[in-house]
């Protein structure tokens, strides 16, 4: 109501109908590892509301890579959303493992003629087991050469 002076007054309230906000749209995709965000907007106003969204997190599968001789073994891990991987579970390397089996060729030089025979003998360990102890190394392999006259030159 409004006086002829322009003096006005109010003697009936509507109470405001408060916001209706519609649903909630991604507005930045979260990652692994940084939040994303939501935002909703009021369907009869300007007004709107933004969230957080938590990150993701990796989701990981796993390779398992055996360990050799010379390097260690893991297992690797990579996020199949972002690629980022991690290594995981070590292995020690192995170590060398000289185990020898089967023949060996004995190879026979005349000192005479210069003749060359090859002989095939059983491989004995005990041979390089008893060198490495008299040495203090550890052998790797060998290769075992006998000079003498064959038997032709003996005549």
């Amino acid at each position: 109501h409004t006086c002829a002076c322009g003096d006005s007054y109010v003697d009936s309230y509507t109470d405001a109908l408060g916001h209706d906000f519609g649903a909630w749209k991604q507005t930045k995709a979260p990652t692994c590892t940084e939040k994303g965000t939501e935002t909703r907007t009021c369907t009869r106003c300007i007004a709107f509301e933004i969230r957080d969204v938590a990150p993701t997190d990796h989701h990981y599968t796993a390779a398992v890579t055996a360990p050799t001789c010379t390097a260690q073994g893991y297992t690797l891990n990579t996020c199949t959303k972002c690629g980022a991987t991690t290594r995981t579970d070590y292995v020690k390397a192995l170590g060398h493992d000289y185990q020898k089996a089967g023949t060996i060729t004995i190879r026979l030089v005349c000192t005479r003629c210069g003749g060359v025979s090859d002989l095939q003998m059983d491989y004995d360990a005990g041979l390089d087991e008893t060198v490495s102890r008299l040495c203090g190394c550890q052998v790797q392999r060998h290769d075992c050469y006998f000079y003498g006259r064959c038997a032709a030159c003996m005549d």
